[in-house]
């Protein structure tokens, strides 16, 4: 497999446009029913689990902006009615997109670190509808 060294600014903002792109992409669909697990795509269960293994602490902070843009800063909210996304479905959803061969364990440790740290990193509970 072919590798890039990637200034670390460079590799943030790559992430970061993907992983906006991906909650623009699941609001698009407009299907979000409260209580239910949200699969948010194998694209991103795959980028995720990858950081998982390799960038954890740095791959908070990037799914707390991905937490924010789907309940408050992707244009797609605009005249948004329904209920905002909320991080226990995503959490419920996520061992629906992490690639095979990622493991239970790394899923259930992803899961409870995501549960644990991305509320810190918020400014309101990402579970309030």
């Amino acid at each position: 497999m072919r590798k890039y060294d990637v200034p670390a600014p460079l590799f943030h903002l790559l992430v970061g446009a993907f992983l906006a792109k991906e909650a623009d992409w699941l609001l698009s669909a407009g299907s979000y029913r409260p209580g239910t697990a949200v699969h948010p795509g194998d694209p991103f269960g795959t980028v995720v689990s990858w950081l998982w293994m390799h960038h954890p602490d740095e791959l908070m902070a990037h799914l707390a902006d991905y937490m924010d843009r789907l309940r408050s800063t992707s244009p797609h909210l605009e005249g948004w009615e329904g209920p905002r996304v909320a991080l226990d479905d995503v959490l419920r959803g996520l061992p629906l997109a992490v690639p095979a061969g990622f493991t239970d364990d790394e899923t259930t440790a992803l899961i409870s670190a995501m549960a644990g740290e991305i509320p810190k990193r918020l400014s309101e509970d990402p579970n309030l509808p």
